[in-house]
Parts: structure tokens; C-alpha cells; sequence
């Protein structure tokens, strides 16, 4: 059933009736392929009672109606335990069957969008499947596309998944599949798909019906376009001038165009082609090209190309290219043409003199109906350059109609030059022009002597600043003098007689070969220089110049001298000392004079040491010992020592001081060394102060003086001061006595 319950009625039966009271028990051991609680109402089980003479006894189970398909189910009831009877042993168990009776559900296919464009956003739509009815099993749905009206199987594509699946239970499916159009330039009608599908289910399915997708075409008219023709005529019968008529891109359409004789080319109707008379061309879908043919009547007449123009008209599904209507169809005429000799007299030339031009002429091999134009020019050949030779301002030859010799010439001069070099040629060609056609003149060769002498080759002798560190380069120049046409070598190397040393001042030059190739004037050798900060005299290297193919060495140039100036700044000397305070007297009363220099230098260095008196101080208060130190050349320290000396005394004094000075001399240039200051300590003690005791008579009247007088035990250096006063303790009496 659908709904509702139904009873499903086990009968339990005794065989044979029995005398006694039966019982026996049953229950649902569940190993049915029916749910309980969902299938049917879970059976609690229970006993059996038979009185005696009863033969059967019932048990029902209630089934519950659904509408899903499902294969049939089973309940199973099992006997046990009985009294006064035994159960079967083939029959003690009852298999009740709950018969489906629900229809196998329909699939139905359902399009995201039922129309789709050509590309764009809007280019593909997605399938979904969906049931009218769950099943119990699961539905497989294979879905497929075939082409419908007016499409071919290139016009869409499917996903590479192309299964959808509805789950047991479910009505709709998981996943999607999609059809996607596939854009072309093609213009063509609107395009259908036909999307089917094929179902799989185990309880049975209802196929689908097919949903159609419609494509709509989004590409603009084709473009109608006719093209250029040639032919060459012949001297008889006919040959054909073909037109190709294209469409672009390809149509899906049929499209047509009307073609016809403009009428407007040079050729004449009837006489050089077959009267054009018009037509339809067809283009079936898929079609790009079609031809027009023209046929054109050979002739022996040397004439100009003519022409036939074909035009296109009235399309249908195309248009026609505002710019490539019209098709212009060329007649070639082949017919022998006079051929045009260049003559030279001379054919060879001096550089300079007298014999140093040859003019040009022209003839035909047979006279031409018109009139023959020959445009002379010189090109440069072997081992010539253009500025080798001139041509005559008229470079025009005429050869009238009927006449086979050119009026007037045309002259090729030599130009001068010092360059050495080979012998030359020139190539004098020529174009010719005739309205009736003409073969063009073979190229002639003209020759040129050459009359210089050879080159001569010189070195220059530059300058480079060394620099302090890494390396900088002496860059020598080589000049040839004047330019050659032909190749040069020289080859260089380093005698070393420069004062630089190799290896130390600059790299060892090994040497090597120049090339001048024709017209080159300058190379280079390079001579890298190493930098240092030694203050040095400038230093020379020598590059010499031997064994030259066609040139020769200057007398005078052929060895460069380049100098490496040296860029480093005279060194400065500092004095030291070695203390700078010294005691009168003791072993402390004297100090040693050094010096030296912030960077070496390459000439040695004598300083003279001078000392004079400072603050508080007379020359006798210090001695010098020696007084010349000496910095040898690549050295920053002196070698020696000057000693200055404190002189003692006993006088007290305040300290003093000494300025110890330097005068430096340096055959590279030298800066004289600040002074220094010497302090002399004084250590003799303070002498003391005496005031002696007078005595003076006093007399009658007048004032008499009583001089005291003030002793200093030593005499002292300094200046020295004390307070005198009347202690008041004397027994004289003050403004009285």
C-alpha cells in the first residue's frame, strides 16, 4: 500500500491437536531485509497459547504503506521454547513477505538556460536530473548531446563529467553536467542541441525525454573581396586571367555576388580578351573562394601591359569590401623586347692625369618603336669605395625611335687621393626605360689604376696619472699616415728602456701585432699601470714600432715614450719625542728625538733637528747631542736618535720649556715637521728669608733711622715677595719714641 498499515498474519499450526494445553513463544529476530519501525511495527514478540483440540493460532505484524520504490521485504518470526509439542525443525521459523507495489519513478532533465550564445558569459547552460518519485536505490544518469538543427557536433562540447546521480531516497541530483557552446567567425543560422539521457537504477527507472538547448549565432556577415590577376598573353591562342573572389571568414550561409566587366581597363574588348558577360557566384556553406576567368587572346605585338577590370555587386548574406570591389586583372605582353649594350671607351683609368675618364655609351641590338631611355650609374667594385670615382652631372642616354646608337655620353672620372691601395674597379650599370618595353643593359667593368705610395705608420707618447690603488691604462696611439685601401700590420713591443720598472710601475707588455684594416687611421696598445701611494718621480715606458706590411715606420716616431705621472703628495714629517717632560737633573733629564713619515717616499729623507729656548727658559738651561735624522727611501721611520739634554743649576726657578724644531730635505719634495714642545721641570728647593736685629742711637732732637735688613738665603730665579709690620711688641712706644 501507499499509506495507512496493513497486517501481515503469520499462522502458527499444531499438527496433530493434542490432548494437553501447548504453548509456545515467539519473537522478531530482526534478520529480515524489512526495517522495523520504518517497514513495519516492531514486533515485541510473546507466547502462544493452544487449548487442547486447537490446531491453529495467529501473529500479526502491521506494515506501513509508502510510495517509494523498493524491492520486497521480508519479516522473519521464530517459534521457541513450546510445551507439551516440539518445534519443527524445517518450519520453526516464518518468512513474511511485504510486496512493493509502487511504480519505477520517471526521470525527468531539466536545462539551466534552455538558450545559450556562441561565447561570452552566457555561453553554456548546466543539466540536472530530478525524479517524480524517491527510489530505494540509486540513479545513475549517462547524459549525451547530439547536434540538432543546423549544428554539427564542432558547434558545442560537453564537461568532461557527463554522470549525474540521485541518492537513494533523493529526487534530485548531485552534480551537474554542462553543454557549452564552442564560438566560431563563422556567420550562420541559430543551432539547436539535443541533451538526452540514459537512466540505471536497480529497481527499475523511466528514461528521460530529451530537452533541447538552443545556440544563438552571434557573428557578424561575411566580407565579399576580389583580388589582382595577371597573366602573361602569348603570341596565340588563348590564356586564361583568373579572378579569385573570397569570402572571409567562412559563412554557414549560402551567399551570392554578382560579378561583371567594368570596362574601364586598358585592354580592348573583343580584341586583347573574350567579352566578360557577367554572372552569379554561389558560395555554399563553408565555402571561401571562387574564380572569375577572363580569357585573354595572344598576339606577336610588343605593346604595354593592359588591363581588365572586374567588379562585384548585389550580396546576399555577405557584404561586399568598400576597398576590394574592384579586381584588376593584368595582361603581361611577352613579346621580345630591343636589348640594350653598354659600351666604355677607355676601359682602364689612370687615379689622376690625363687619362683618368672614359665615357659611357648605349645601343640597341634592333631599333624600337619608341624611344629608349638608359639611366647610367656607378657602383663601387673590388676594392673600391664611392668616393673613388664621379660620374658627370647628365647620367642620361637617349636612343631615339627607329635608331640603335645613343646621343650624347656620360663620362666616369677617378677621383685623387694619398691613399695606397690595390688597383680598383668600378661597375657601371644602367636602367632603361621604353614604352614599349625593353631588356636592360648588362653591368661593364671599368678599371683603376692606383698611383700612391705607401703609408707611414708613427706612435705617440702619451700620459697617465697613476692613481693610488687597482691599475689605470697608458693608452699609446698608432696613426697611419695618410689612410690606405689596403691592409696594415705593425707589429709593437716593450724594449724596456723606460724608467718605469715592469711588473712593479705597470704590467709587462708582451708585445703583439696591429691590424689597420683599408681606411682605418688609429689603433691603440694599452699598458696598464699599476697605482701606489709611494711619493716617486715621474716614470717612462717605451713602446717601439717593427716589421709594417704595406707601410712603412716614421724615422722619427717610431718608438713612443709614455709617462706615468706620479700623483702623490709630498709625505709629511712629524717629530716625536720620547717624553715629554724631563727633570733638571736625574735620570729622567733628557728626551730622544725621532720622526717620520704618514707614507713612504722614493728619495730618502734628512731631517735637521735645531732646539731653542722656550717660556722661563735661557739657552744654557738644555744641551743638543747630534742633530741630523734619516728616513731611508720606501721607509716611514728614522733611523738615529737626537738627544736634548737639561742643564742643572741650583737656583730655583719656575719650569721651563724647549722648542724642538726640524728642517727636512727630500729630492722629491718635502713638507718641514711641526715643532715640538720639551718641558724642563725646575727641583731645587725655595731659599729662605732672615731679618736681622739693629740698633741705632737715639739722640736729642733730630730723627735718627734704624734700618732693618731682609736676607735671602740663595739667590732664586723667581721674583720674591714678603710682608713686612711692626709686631707692636717692643717696649717702645709708638707716635713718641
Amino acid at each position: 500500500g501507499d499509506s495507512g498499515s496493513t497486517n501481515l498474519t503469520f499462522t502458527v499450526t499444531l499438527s496433530p491437536a493434542s490432548g494437553r494445553q501447548v504453548t509456545v513463544q515467539y519473537a522478531d529476530p530482526r534478520s529480515g531485509t524489512a526495517t522495523s519501525g520504518t517497514d513495519y511495527t516492531a514486533l515485541t514478540g510473546g507466547t502462544l497459547t493452544f487449548a487442547a483440540g486447537d490446531t491453529t493460532k495467529t501473529v500479526t505484524m502491521s506494515v506501513t504503506g509508502d510510495t517509494t520504490d523498493e524491492p520486497n521485504e521480508t519479516v522473519v518470526v521464530a517459534l521457541s521454547s513450546p510445551t507439551n509439542a516440539t518445534v519443527s525443525s524445517t518450519a520453526g521459523t516464518g518468512t513474511g513477505t511485504i510486496t512493493d507495489d509502487d511504480a519505477a519513478p520517471t526521470v525527468t532533465l531539466a536545462l539551466s538556460r534552455t538558450s545559450i550564445t556562441e561565447s561570452g558569459a552566457t555561453n553554456s547552460a548546466t543539466v540536472t536530473a530530478s525524479l517524480d518519485r524517491a527510489s530505494s536505490a540509486a540513479t545513475t544518469i549517462t547524459v549525451s548531446a547530439a547536434a540538432g538543427t543546423d549544428t554539427v557536433p564542432g558547434d558545442f562540447s560537453l564537461s568532461s563529467s557527463t554522470t549525474l546521480t540521485i541518492a537513494a531516497g533523493s529526487t534530485n541530483s548531485t552534480g551537474t553536467v554542462t553543454v557549452t557552446a564552442v564560438d566560431n567567425t563563422a556567420d550562420e543560422p541559430d543551432k539547436s542541441v539535443t541533451v538526452s539521457g540514459s537512466a540505471a537504477n536497480s529497481q527499475g527507472i523511466t528514461q528521460p525525454s530529451a530537452v533541447t538547448l538552443s545556440i544563438t549565432d552571434d557573428d557578424d556577415a561575411p566580407t565579399l573581396s576580389i583580388g589582382s590577376a595577371s597573366v602573361t598573353e602569348g603570341d596565340s591562342g588563348a590564356a586564361n586571367l583568373t579572378f579569385t573572389v573570397t569570402l572571409n571568414p567562412a559563412s554557414g550561409r549560402q551567399v551570392t555576388v554578382q560579378y561583371a566587366d567594368a570596362g574601364t581597363g586598358s585592354a580592348t574588348s573583343g580584341t586583347d580578351y573574350t567579352a566578360l558577360s557577367g554572372g552569379t557566384l554561389t558560395f555554399a556553406a563553408g565555402d571561401t573562394s571562387k574564380t572569375v576567368t577572363v580569357s585573354v587572346t595572344g598576339d606577336t605585338a610588343d605593346e604595354p601591359n593592359e588591363t581588365v577590370v572586374v567588379t562585384l555587386s548585389g550580396p546576399t548574406n555577405a557584404g561586399v569590401s568598400s576597398t576590394a570591389d574592384t579586381g584588376t586583372g593584368t595582361i603581361t605582353d611577352d613579346d621580345d623586347a630591343p636589348t640594350v649594350t653598354l659600351a666604355l671607351s677607355p676601359t682602364s683609368i689612370a687615379e689622376s692625369g690625363s687619362s683618368n675618364a672614359s665615357t659611357v655609351t648605349a645601343s640597341l641590338d634592333h631599333p624600337s618603336s619608341a624611344e629608349t631611355t638608359i639611366t647610367v650609374g656607378a657602383a663601387a667594385g673590388t676594392n673600391a669605395v664611392p668616393g673613388d670615382f664621379s660620374l658627370s652631372g647628365s647620367t642620361t642616354l637617349t636612343i631615339a625611335a627607329g635608331s640603335t646608337s645613343s646621343t650624347g655620353t656620360v663620362t666616369v672620372t677617378a677621383v685623387d687621393n694619398t691613399a695606397d691601395e690595390p688597383d680598383k674597379s668600378v661597375t657601371v650599370s644602367a636602367t632603361a626605360t621604353n614604352t614599349q618595353g625593353i631588356t636592360q643593359p648588362s653591368s661593364v667593368t671599368l678599371a683603376i689604376t692606383d698611383d700612391d705610395g705607401a703609408p707611414t705608420l708613427s706612435i705617440d707618447s702619451p700620459t697617465v696619472t697613476e692613481g693610488d690603488s687597482g691599475s689605470t691604462n697608458l693608452t699609446f696611439t698608432v696613426t697611419l699616415s695618410p689612410a690606405s685601401g689596403r691592409q696594415v700590420t705593425v707589429q709593437y713591443a716593450d724594449p724596456r728602456s723606460g724608467t718605469a720598472t715592469s711588473g712593479t710601475d705597470y704590467t709587462a707588455l708582451t708585445g703583439g701585432t696591429l691590424t689597420f684594416a683599408a681606411g682605418d687611421i688609429s689603433k691603440t696598445v694599452t699598458v696598464p699601470v699599476t697605482g701606489d701611494t709611494t711619493d716617486e718621480p715621474n716614470e717612462t715606458v717605451v713602446v717601439a714600432l717593427s716589421s709594417p706590411t704595406n707601410a712603412t715606420v716614421s724615422s722619427t716616431a717610431g718608438t713612443g715614450t709614455g709617462t706615468i705621472t706620479d700623483d702623490d703628495d709630498a709625505p709629511t714629517v712629524t717629530l716625536a719625542l720620547s717624553r715629554t717632560s724631563i727633570a733638571e737633573s736625574g735620570a729622567t733629564n733628557s728626551a730622544t728625538v725621532t720622526a717620520s713619515l704618514d707614507r713612504a717616499s722614493s728619495a730618502a729623507t734628512t731631517i735637521t733637528v735645531s732646539a731653542a729656548a722656550g717660556t722661563d727658559t735661557v739657552p744654557g738651561d738644555f744641551s743638543l747631542s747630534g742633530t741630523t735624522l734619516t728616513i731611508a727611501a720606501g721607509s716611514t721611520s728614522s733611523t738615529g736618535t737626537v738627544t736634548v739634554t737639561a742643564g742643572d743649576n741650583t737656583a730655583d726657578e719656575p719650569d721651563k720649556s724647549v722648542t724642538v724644531s726640524g728642517s727636512a730635505t727630500n729630492t722629491q719634495g718635502i713638507t718641514d715637521p711641526s715643532a715640538v714642545t720639551l718641558t724642563i721641570t725646575d727641583d731645587d728647593a725655595a731659599p729662605s728669608l732672615s731679618l736681622d736685629s739693629p740698633s741705632v742711637t737715639e739722640g736729642d732732637s733730630a730723627a735718627a733711622t734704624l734700618t732693618f735688613t731682609v736676607n735671602l738665603s740663595a739667590a732664586s730665579a723667581r721674583q720674591i715677595t714678603v710682608d713686612y709690620a711692626d709686631a707692636g711688641t717692643g717696649t717702645a712706644t709708638s707716635g713718641t719714641d
